[in-house]
This record gives C-alpha cells, structure tokens and sequence, in this order.
C-alpha cells in the first residue's frame, strides 16, 4: 500500500528505477496509475521530480485530492482513478502546462493521443503541444521514440520515452525529470553524427544509444555506445568507441550509415558500419573484421545510401548484409562471400544508374538470398524475390521519397506497400495487380502542393492501411483506411522546419468511434530539424 510505497520507495522519484514512483510514471508514462497512492505522496514525487514531469503529477494529485475512497485493490480504485484522471484531466493539464509555449514550434512536438469523448471534450485546442522548443540552439538530426505498452484494459495517457541527437552532435534523452543531456558537443565543428540506433529497456533505465561519428579530424570519428548507466534522474554521461583507438584512415571506416543489434544480456552490441570510403566492417561486440573493401565509387559523393544486416543468431549463424550503392547497384554479403543481386531478364540493365531513397530486406533463415524491396531516386519501386528484380508498376516522373513495407506470409510473394513521392502523392501497393491500375491505389494526390517529410504506416492486412505523413509545410495529416471516417484527417500544423524523425502509435480500431472512449487518432511525436523552403 502507501506506506509501503513510501518506506521501500523514500525518494525514488529521483532514481525512477522499478519500483513506487514507477508505478505512478512507469518509464516516463503519465497515467495516473497509482499504487494505493494518496495525493500528499503524489505531490511529495512531484517536487522530487520539479520540471515538466513534477508539474503533471502535482497536477494528478490536485485531482485525487477529490477522489474518495481511493484503496489499494489493482482491479477497482486503481483503475476507477485512472479513468477519472484520463478523462478529466491530463489532457488539460498537458496542455495548460504548454499554453505559453504554444507558438515555439521548434524542438521535439507531440500530438496526443485522443479518444472521440476527449476529442469532444477539446474542440479548440490547437495541437501539437511543445516538450521541447528551440532552446537547444541545434536542429534535429535524428529521433528514436519508443511508446510504452498500456497494461490496463483501458485508455491510459501515457508518454513516450525519447532520445534525440542534435546537429552539434549533442544527445539528450527524455526523463520523468525532464531532458537529460547524456552527451556533451564535440569539440570541432566539422564533426556529425550520421546514424544513430537506441535500445529502450522495459524498466524504467536510460537506454543504450549507438552513435556513428564522422569527422575530419579522425580521432573524433567512430562508433560510439552508451550504456544506459545511471539513473533516469541522473544518467551516466560516458559513451565508449568501439572502434580501435588509433585508427588507419585506410583500414577502418569513418563511419556514415550502419547497423546495429544490441544485446539481450548486456554488454556491447554488435554493429555493420558503412564508410566514407566504401568499406564496410562488422563488429561481434568484441573485435571488427572487413567485410567489403573500400574503392567502391571513385566520387566525392558518399558512396552509400541504404544499408541493413541480419546479425548472427541460433537460428542462423552467420552474418548476412545488403548494401545499397549510390551507383545504383545492390550487394549482399553471406557471412562468406559478397555478391551483387543481379537480374536475369533479357534486356534489363543491371543498375538503375540512380541512388536509392530507401531499402528494406526480408533475410532468409536458410542461406537462400534475401527479399528486397527498394525505392528509387528516378522514380521507381523494385522488387528482388530471392532471384530476380521486378518493377511494381510504372515508373514515376518524381522520385521516391518514403517507402514503407509489408512482407508477404508467402516468401518470394510480392509484399504490400506505400510510398510517398517527392511531390507528397501517396500511393499504396495491394500486394496483387487486380486492385487498381498495375496493383497500386493512390491515398492522396500531388494536391498538397508541398514535399513530405516523414511518414508512418499501419498495415491492415487486407484492408486499406493507416497512415501518418508530415509534410514539408509543417502540416501532419493521419489516413483511416477504412470504417465510418475513411480519408485524410489534418492532426497539427507543426510548422515550417523539416522533420528530422517522427513516430506513431496508431489506434486499435481505427475509423470506429465505439463507446467513446477508445483511441480514435495516433499518438505523433516529432522532431524537427532546419527551416523548410517548403
């Protein structure tokens, strides 16, 4: 009960590890999902915490303070508040709690997720909401999200845990007691961050962060991990580079894009770094060993564009990796050997002569080639099925912007996807050519006269998928595929800067308002990076 909260927990609200507080902001959910609590031991957290965090539970027990009968039985008076909380309360008190800040359109932007009583309950309220503005003086380079998992049986408002790297090559991470910096800025200015990986834990530790640095001066370049050590209140600040303390230039890579696995066990994950030179190298979690040699594409250009692995397991012992070259051409490594997939048909050009926008693979447990499905630059989706490429209909005058995928139950079966070209139009791919012209069935038009910016999809088995899009003018749309509000929804205007991430919890029953009280549109974060011309 309380007191046993209060005697095991003391001041945990600053150790936020498993435990009294979080059962009250589990991981950095706001849920009002209290342990027996009462509001003076709410408050007692909430000035613990102090900042953003400390404001919302201060807030939850303003509202307790009128919740009688309030006991420590999980199944009744836990859950009887957290439905009071959700429905009357945090919603308001989120947004009050930005109101100042509501014109700061800058940083890390959330788009709650509302259901239809609440979204009732707020007609006016402009969305998106600030958790971090501008005062970072450095874009937006890259953003991980992860959305906790709700344990109840009903709609809980919950926050996102988040970590974000920044232009001047900073990292902060987001806590019950608000940012954190976990990373300070390089020392030299032409040093920056080119990929970036994140393992949430499902406690409430900070997580494990890879970063790959690329720089001019070479003892700044590696891949760097951070081991989540600390508390969320107080998170270690060392990250260790994985690669050798004094590199050769021409032996290991500067890296620009890479893969990473982090392990179930602690310890050091296991990374497929792409360089600036063309090598790529793998790392097992203990020593790096050359998988393709440099002297790729004799350009200044980086000579990558996509790159993913499907690292060792007992399933399948030996590393497997598909590369995408900026010359147009894809190879893949076995753990043995590296070859191009190529195509048989006559009359079809080994390379489209064009970089690739994005890449996915499905690998095979069973030493056969892997699934690929890429999007291309001038204006077309591939298809390799394990032996040959295929075109998903026809070419596009404008160019692949975001292309996301669904694999086929049946290997080797063309999969369903969606795709967002360079002029915003959305297009998605039934899997089949009998559902519309050479299989694909446009979403959306060129109409929004701008760019996209990210996009997030939901697939629906054989129904039309959801999908989240921001685009290039600040504005995020949501797409319900089917039910009674099928089409395009405007969920915020998040302003004019270009979306460096984003990420989506979709709703379980998307298009069907129900009772009420079910989850009607996504939960958006966002993080925005340099201004749009757009």
């Amino acid at each position: 009960g309380v007191e046993a909260a209060a005697e095991v927990g003391g001041d945990l609200a600053l150790d936020a590890s498993l435990g009294a507080v979080g059962a009250v902001v589990l991981c950095a959910q706001v849920g009002a999902v209290v342990d027996g609590g009462e509001a003076n031991l709410l408050h007692k957290w909430g000035n613990d915490c102090g900042g953003f965090f400390g404001d919302i539970l201060n807030g939850y027990a303003d509202v307790l303070g009128f919740v009688s009968d309030v006991t420590s039985d999980i199944l009744s008076g836990v859950t009887d508040v957290a439905a009071f909380c959700f429905h009357y309360s945090p919603i308001g008190l989120l947004w009050g709690h930005h109101e100042k800040e509501k014109n700061n359109q800058g940083g890390i932007q959330l788009i709650p997720q509302l259901t239809a009583q609440q979204e009732q309950q707020y007609p006016n309220v402009t969305w998106p909401i600030s958790l971090h503005g501008t005062s970072w003086y450095s874009d937006v380079v890259f953003m991980e999200t992860y959305f906790p998992p709700n344990p109840w049986s009903r709609p809980v408002f919950e926050f996102p845990r988040i970590v974000v790297a920044l232009q001047d090559t900073s990292v902060y991470y987001l806590t019950i007691a608000g940012w954190k910096q976990i990373r300070d800025i390089s020392e030299t200015s032409d040093t920056s961050i080119t990929a970036m990986a994140v393992s949430f834990p499902e406690d409430c530790r900070p997580p494990e962060v890879v970063i790959a640095i690329a720089s001019n001066y070479l003892p700044w370049a590696g891949v760097y991990y951070y081991s989540g050590g600390g508390t969320n209140a107080d998170p270690a600040t060392s990250w260790e580079n994985l690669l050798p303390e004094y590199q050769d230039e021409y032996e290991w890579p500067q890296p620009v894009i890479m893969a990473v696995q982090f392990s179930p066990t602690g310890g050091n994950p296991q990374v497929v770094a792409g360089g600036k030179g063309g090598e790529v190298a793998y790392y097992d979690g203990h020593t790096w060993t050359p998988i393709l040699g440099a002297g790729w594409i004799p350009t200044a250009q980086l000579p990558f564009t996509q790159l993913t692995a499907q690292f060792p397991s007992a399933a399948w012992d030996r590393l497997q990796v598909v590369v995408g070259l900026n010359a147009g051409t894809v190879w893949y490594c076995d753990g043995e050997a590296c070859a191009e997939l190529t195509t048989p048909q006559t009359g079809v050009q080994v390379g489209w002569d064009t970089a690739f926008s994005a890449l996915h693979a499905r690998f095979s447990l069973a030493g056969a080639q892997p699934e690929v499905l890429l999007g291309t630059e001038n204006g077309n989706v591939q298809y390799y099925n394990g032996s040959q490429w295929t075109a998903l209909g026809a070419y596009w005058p404008q160019s692949v912007s975001q292309l996301e995928v669904q694999w086929s139950a049946t290997p080797g079966a063309a999969p369903q996807c969606v795709v967002a070209l360079s002029t915003a139009e959305v297009l998605y791919y039934t899997g089949s050519d009998t559902a519309g012209q050479e299989g694909w069935v446009e979403l959306h038009d060129a109409g929004w006269n701008t760019s996209p910016g990210a996009m997030a999809v939901q697939f629906q088995g054989p129904k039309q998928p959801q999908v989240v899009m921001a685009l290039g003018n600040g504005a995020v749309f949501f797409y319900v595929g089917h039910g009674e509000t099928r089409g395009w929804k405007e969920l915020a205007q998040v302003g004019t800067q270009l979306v460096a991430g984003m990420a989506a919890r979709f709703p379980d029953t998307p298009g069907d308002a129900g009772d009420g009280n079910q989850y009607f549109y996504p939960e958006v974060v966002i993080g925005l990076g340099g201004y749009s011309s757009a």
